[in-house]
């Protein structure tokens, strides 16, 4: 019988050799670029791609580099509006994880907001207007859009939430700078020694009423009069720390917190309740 060696000689494997030990699970593309490996090729849930003779498929690991490198992951709307919320946070002093609750309060907002669109002007009413609401340039209703008008109306509730954010503190938050565990706080809220904002299920605590780890003197005072005053959150927040010339340029908190009266503080909020 012939030798056949001779006329089939063996042909140069072309693939480099791998190590024994270089296996392409649990390698990094840095390690298997320095080893010129060739790597398996799988599907998202890790089933293994078969080229049509049923035989694994591989890859050399600096194809997969290349590859990688000059691909772009697609930016989706959600990743996108992702972005945006983050810069938004960012500008406004806030952390991410303010961003459920900066979205739960312009959720509420715009739900007790009425729509220009569900609830269009009409051009008499606008004739109306142009005629009567004594504007200094009656032809900027000319422009009136209701889209125009519901953007803005968006504008200002997320102007609001966040405000509204930056100026309370969550439970955990009140709790931390009382170093108090958070049923304490439930049960001073509930004793009328704390201040408690409902928003969306979950309690806020304005954070004027805290002052150097402590309640503000005086807060069962200003709690008892805040049932006949009827003030929303931001006129109060603006009431307890803006001067008041019935103070002597005070703010209400300065007051307070110098040892004054509450009962004035509580007489001044009678007083803006019958104003």
């Amino acid at each position: 019988m012939a030798d056949t060696r001779k006329a089939n000689p063996p042909t140069r494997r072309t693939t480099p050799r791998r190590r024994k030990n270089d296996a392409s699970e649990g390698v990094t593309i840095d390690q298997a670029l320095k080893d010129d490996m060739q790597l398996n090729l799988v599907t998202p849930s890790g089933q293994p791609v078969l080229a049509s003779s049923g035989r694994q498929l591989e890859v050399p690991a600096r194809i997969v580099e290349q590859n990688l490198g000059s691909r772009k992951p697609e930016s989706t709307p959600q990743d996108q509006a992702a972005a945006v919320m983050a810069t938004l946070l960012s500008d406004l002093g806030l952390s991410l994880e303010d961003a459920t609750s900066l979205a739960d309060h312009v959720r509420a907002h715009m739900k007790r907001s009425t729509s220009s669109r569900t609830a269009p002007v009409s051009q008499s009413d606008l004739d109306y207007l142009r005629d009567h609401a004594g504007l200094s340039d009656p032809s900027t209703l000319d422009d009136w859009r209701p889209e125009a008008e519901d953007k803005l109306r968006a504008e200002i509730a997320v102007a609001n939430a966040a405000q509204f954010i930056l100026d309370t503190l969550s439970r955990d938050e009140a709790a931390h700078l009382l170093n108090r565990d958070r049923t304490v706080v439930s049960r001073r809220v509930s004793n009328g020694q704390l201040l408690a904002v409902q928003r969306d299920g979950r309690p806020r605590f304005p954070s004027w009423q805290f002052y150097k780890g402590e309640a503000l003197p005086g807060m069962s005072e200003i709690i008892g009069a805040l049932t006949s005053a009827e003030m929303d959150t931001v006129s109060l927040g603006n009431f307890m720390t803006l001067p008041n010339d019935e103070l002597d340029g005070l703010s209400p908190v300065d007051y307070l917190v110098g040892g004054g009266d509450p009962e004035v503080i509580a007489a001044l909020l009678d007083a803006v309740a019958r104003s």
